[in-house]
């Protein structure tokens, strides 16, 4: 899905990956955030050629896909417990490779740290419910697109919760360097 109606969407409609394919002249914050910094050039090149996403990445998107989309993480994400080093390993790499289908690599360990945060995440007590009622009624990792002010843009939620203080956004971040109350606050304030 290249060219997406005004709408929103629902993983099974439309995947991180469908989203994320979505090109100009869609604007989304990042595209926004580009282009200030960097000019119009920049956005476009950006477009059009993505950067592979780094491995920090690849265990964010592997979170949000365990936590938020349960359903669809087996096919999003294979997991690696081989060795490259060796000649059969590099002969398993490769037949591994064969078999993706699409789906990025988290490594043995990656996928026990995404797993372990999963657990955390749904086990809380505050946020486990909010997840659970995410999922429950499809509310979670949703694409949107609208015309705002002449502009076609796109924004990809987390997840719209139904809480007992009222309907509320959930954004899962993963790079946050300490649970410090001044590096989360640090944090919030640069999203």
């Amino acid at each position: 899905m290249t060219e997406p109606n005004y709408g929103a969407y629902a993983p099974d409609q439309m995947s991180s990956t469908q989203y994320h394919a979505v090109g100009l002249p869609w604007v989304s914050s990042h595209r926004l955030a580009m282009f200030s910094r960097w000019g119009a050039a920049t956005v476009t090149y950006g477009t059009d050629n993505p950067d592979p996403p780094s491995a920090a990445m690849v265990m964010g998107s592997g979170l949000h896909s365990r936590i938020l989309t349960p359903h669809h993480f087996k096919d999003e994400f294979k997991v690696w417990t081989g060795d490259r080093r060796t000649k059969a390993g590099k002969e398993q790499w490769a037949q591994f490779q064969l078999n993706m289908q699409g789906a990025d690599v988290l490594t043995k360990d990656q996928a026990n740290t995404v797993e372990n945060m999963a657990k955390s995440v749904v086990n809380h007590p505050t946020l486990g419910p909010m997840v659970e009622d995410a999922t429950q009624n499809d509310t979670a990792e949703m694409s949107l697109f609208t015309r705002i002010n002449g502009l076609d843009c796109k924004g990809r939620i987390d997840a719209l919760c139904d809480t007992p203080a009222g309907v509320c956004l959930l954004d899962l971040k993963t790079n946050s360097r300490s649970m410090a109350v001044d590096d989360i606050v640090r944090t919030c304030a640069n999203y």
